[in-house]
């Protein structure tokens, strides 16, 4: 049993296994195939070469850089959603992005309330509590210390952005380190 190639404009197209040559030719396979070589390799009518090996993808590394950032951004987030802050209380508090803009957004609108005289509650919640009452200044000390505890998260996550974005091949930006749990509060 002997290999044996269809070419066509000098390049391998396809290979098939016959008993013998009389079989391969009647077949449309006329070329004796050496072991070694393939599809898609070169044959100029007396001998066989390999296929060059074509170039890379060319990397855009703004690309590479992005989906890194994008990358660095996702664990941050999930960071802070897996590590809240235990406050004076004695009780877990939520300190992602989405916790910290609507405890700043319910201040708001509490003080708005308050400068309209109109009756108003300020409120927010341990983690999977209901919400309790706050005074506003508990419910600023609590959000000052949530702004503090996420304070070196954020340095570290604009350091680790900084050297996805100076990175000057795809390999180095795959490099950047990403550990929040480096990071010392």
């Amino acid at each position: 049993m002997v290999n044996y190639a269809k070419v066509k404009d000098g390049i391998c197209v396809n290979a098939a296994v016959f008993d013998d040559e009389e079989t391969a030719v009647d077949f449309g396979y006329p070329v004796p195939l050496p072991d070694g070589y393939g599809i898609g390799d070169l044959y100029d009518g007396e001998s066989w070469s390999h296929a060059p090996t074509p170039e890379p993808e060319p990397v855009d590394l703004a690309e590479v850089q992005q989906a890194r950032q994008t990358e660095n951004k996702a664990a941050l987030a999930a960071w802070l959603a897996a590590h809240p802050l235990q406050w004076t209380d004695g009780k877990l508090y939520g300190v992602t992005e989405e916790d910290q803009q609507e405890m700043a957004l319910n201040l708001m609108q509490y003080q708005v309330a308050v400068q309209a005289g109109q009756p108003a509650v300020l409120e927010w919640h341990a983690q999977k509590e209901s919400c309790r009452t706050f005074e506003q200044q508990e419910y600023v000390a609590l959000s000052l210390a949530i702004a503090d505890y996420v304070y070196p998260y954020l340095r570290y996550q604009e350091s680790v952005k900084e050297a996805i974005y100076q990175a000057q091949t795809d390999e180095e930006v795959a490099n950047v380190k990403i550990d929040y749990a480096s990071v010392s509060g």
